[in-house]
């Protein structure tokens, strides 16, 4: 397959007009692309419910730090334990959790307050109205407070290209969605949830994130995903959520900012993101049944102002 051609920095910053979305639900919207996923597209990803398999597709969480991709680790306290639990009678355990809202470690979804561009978030708000003292009194997470349902899609760009995972740095292409979709039979439609799996979830379980001596890689490793050249194809798709096994984009950044791919899609789109899937499980339930589309859900945490939420997104069959 040939090296697809990268969009140069210039037509990067061009996409921030090229493919906005504002306006286009009106002046006042927040949902974004959730606009996209309608009443009836509910009903017919419902109807794919037909094996009774649900599959979870979030990454466990891991409290030891034992994978540290970045150093936001999740911590867990206990406050009532069964150590001193008397033999007879009752008793009960009570735990504390604090868990990073980004990152490149838990599976949360982003909303469009966590990403700005020249100073506004997705439909021209102001990033002024997210503050430290009240968070973001606008773009939160209020638009998905009743969870997002619709028809799911794995498109597996690992498989695609007959491999157990990308390299590092690999940037897919538009090519390589449309290869993709073809060679599992999938045709794309408006109101999607696509999951891109890169295979990085099966490198996470045979540990080949840690050196020779056992040590953790550098924070921000070089990672596979969406490439700035597939934000085009977002668009055109109408595409209502998107997100990978990595963090979403191909790491390193190759233009002038980290996150090239995220600013565009949400602030121009209004796109919504869920980082660091596990879509192993969910690859092999795909391949075993024979078929890529299936109901799926994201419910996040009802976190007031807040700008992302851990999530434990479902693909049932």
């Amino acid at each position: 397959m040939p090296e697809p051609t990268r969009p140069s920095e210039e037509e990067w910053l061009g996409y921030f007009g090229a493919l906005s979305n504002w306006g286009r639900w009106g002046e006042d919207d927040t949902r974004g692309t959730l606009n996209l996923i309608t009443a009836e597209q509910v009903r017919r990803a419902a109807a794919l419910v037909r094996e009774g398999i649900t599959v979870s597709c979030a990454r466990e969480v891991d409290f030891t730090g034992s994978r540290k991709e970045d150093p936001g680790r999740a911590l867990h306290f206990m406050n009532h334990t069964g150590t001193g639990a008397a033999a007879q009678g009752g008793g009960g355990a009570g735990d504390w959790v604090i868990l990073p809202l980004h990152g490149l470690v838990i599976t949360h979804l982003d909303a469009h307050a966590h990403m700005f561009w020249d100073g506004r978030m997705y439909n021209g708000q102001d990033a002024r109205l997210v503050t430290a003292e009240q968070g973001a009194r606008r773009g939160n997470l209020a638009p998905a407070a009743s969870g997002i349902v619709g028809r799911g899609v794995l498109l597996d760009i690992a498989a695609l290209h007959g491999v157990p995972w990308l390299a590092e740095g690999h940037e897919i292409s538009a090519t390589e969605l449309d290869d993709a979709a073809r060679r599992q039979g999938v045709e794309p439609e408006p109101g999607d949830i696509v999951m891109v799996r890169t295979g990085y979830g099966q490198r996470r379980r045979t540990d080949l994130l840690t050196g020779d001596g056992g040590e953790p890689r550098d924070f921000q490793p070089e990672l596979p995903g969406l490439g700035a050249g597939t934000l085009p194809w977002m668009h055109a798709h109408d595409v209502a959520v998107v997100g990978t096994d990595t963090g979403t984009e191909a790491r390193p950044s190759r233009y002038s900012w980290l996150a090239p791919f995220h600013a565009v899609a949400m602030v121009a789109m209004g796109l919504w993101i869920v980082d660091n899937y596990d879509l192993e499980d969910l690859a092999q339930t795909c391949e075993r049944l024979g078929r890529y589309v299936f109901m799926a859900t994201i419910a996040a945490l009802r976190l007031k102002n807040s700008t992302g939420s851990p999530v434990n997104p479902l693909a049932l069959f």
